[in-house]
Order: C-alpha cells, then structure tokens, then sequence
C-alpha cells in the first residue's frame, strides 16, 4: 500500500515538472523569435552601440 502512494506521488509531482519546464519554453521561445539574418545584424549593430557608449562613458 505505501509503495502505491509513493509511486502516485512521484507521478504527480512529475507531472506538475514537466508542465512547469513546458510553460518556460513556452515563455522563453514566444519573448525570443528566431534569429534570422535581419535580427542578427540589428543585435550585432545594438552590442557594437552599446560597447561604443560604455567606452564614451568612461
């Protein structure tokens, strides 16, 4: 009987895991869309910007 209640509890509790895993892929992927060429210059172009004003700031 005890051997069933823990296999129950180790089943939920992976369960709830997995759901939790999926919904923060769900999240990261949908803020972050594919990269394609366009999206890599404009990243490339912001860092270069970004590195350009900490080095005038300082």
């Amino acid at each position: 009987m005890k051997k069933d209640t823990k296999n129950e509890y180790i089943g939920i509790i992976s369960m709830i895991v997995i759901i939790i895993v999926a919904l923060v892929a769900i999240y990261y992927f949908s803020r972050q869309p594919e990269i394609g060429p366009k999206e890599l210059d404009n990243s490339a172009l912001s860092l270069e910007t970004h590195y350009a004003s900490i080095e005038q700031n300082s």
